[in-house]
Order: structure tokens, then sequence, then C-alpha cells
């Protein structure tokens, strides 16, 4: 397996998933296994980690004087910290195979006849707005909600689902697990 990334490339299709998402799917409809999206998922998690790191010892301290009860200062880092942020990293981007290969398991109760290499491409660009974003506040939600949307026309491209079933085979689970949240989360 042999992974390559091009810069360019990797712009490209960034502004192409959030700009233009259902020709997205149609190139990515044409893709060949993981590789590229592995690629592009190792870029997407690299930038994110910096674009968190910066947010924390750029903007949190800018904030501090304007919320000084709600932030605090962000420790000094350390070698301790920087492997931490490595072994996240790396926990990410295997972790995305797993997520993956949950993807491809409900995908297949919902009668879908991909292989797993297009639900780990479905799961990996439709992330693209929530990598990008997930580190900062209220911004983070605008960027789960965009994936959100991602992941359901993805499916209705890629999978040839209807719109109904992509909203339901999603949003169902979601409003399980919120209900499961709200009711068994033991109060403070």
């Amino acid at each position: 397996m042999e992974l390559t990334f091009n810069l360019g490339d990797f712009v490209a299709r960034t502004k192409l998933i959030l700009k233009s998402p259902a020709k997205a799917f149609d190139k990515i409809e044409k893709e060949k296994g993981v590789n590229k999206a592995l690629s592009y998922y190792i870029a997407l998690t690299l930038i994110s980690v910096v674009l968190g790191i910066l947010f924390t010892y750029i903007v949190v301290p800018l904030l501090i004087p304007i919320f000084p009860d709600t932030l605090v200062s962000p420790e000094p880092l350390s070698v301790e910290g920087l492997i931490n942020i490595l072994v996240i990293y790396l926990v990410d981007v295997i972790l995305s195979f797993v997520v993956g290969g949950i993807l491809f398991l409900w995908l297949k109760v919902f009668r879908g006849k991909r292989e797993f290499a297009k639900a780990y491409q479905l799961y990996v660009y439709s992330q693209t707005p929530n990598m990008l974003l997930r580190v900062f506040p209220y911004l983070s939600l605008v960027g789960w909600i965009y994936s959100m949307y991602l992941l359901m026309l993805g499916t209705v491209n890629l999978y040839k689902l209807t719109w109904v079933k992509a909203v339901l085979m999603y949003i169902i689970p979601l409003a399980m697990m919120y209900y499961l949240a709200i009711n068994f989360t033991p109060a403070v």
C-alpha cells in the first residue's frame, strides 16, 4: 500500500467537497481503494491538530481577558504534551478505519451494496467540515451539521439510497443516543 500526497490535489478536493459536494461525490464514485482517502484523512487530521494547537496557544490567551471566569491560561507545551498530541493523532487515524467499518456494516443493514473502501471514503470525505471546524467553539456545531449533511448526500450518491432512507438511517440512531444521554446521564 503506497500513500502519496499532493497539496494541490488536497486543496482542490477540500474546496470541491465544501463548495460542490455532489460533484465531489461523483469523483469519489470513481475512486478505487482507500489509499487516496487515507492520505486525505491523514492530512486533514494533521490540519485539525495544528488548528487546535494554534487556537489553544494563540486565541485562548487573547480571549482570557474577555472571559476571565470561563477560560484558563493553557499550560506550556511540553514533550509529554507533544507525545500526547502525537498519540491522539495516530489513534484518530486508526479509528477512522473502525468508524469506516461500522459505517460499512450499517450501510449493509440498509442494503448498501458497496465494498468497505467506498464506506471508508464516504466517512473520510464527509468529515471535512467537522475536522476543519471542530476546534472552534460554536463553529464546531456548524461543521458537525454540514458533515452530517455530507454523510447523507454521499450515501444517496454513492449507495443510490433514497434521501428519506439516508436521513432516517442517521437521524434515528442520533435521536436514540440523545435520548439515552439525556435520560441516563447522572445528575451532577
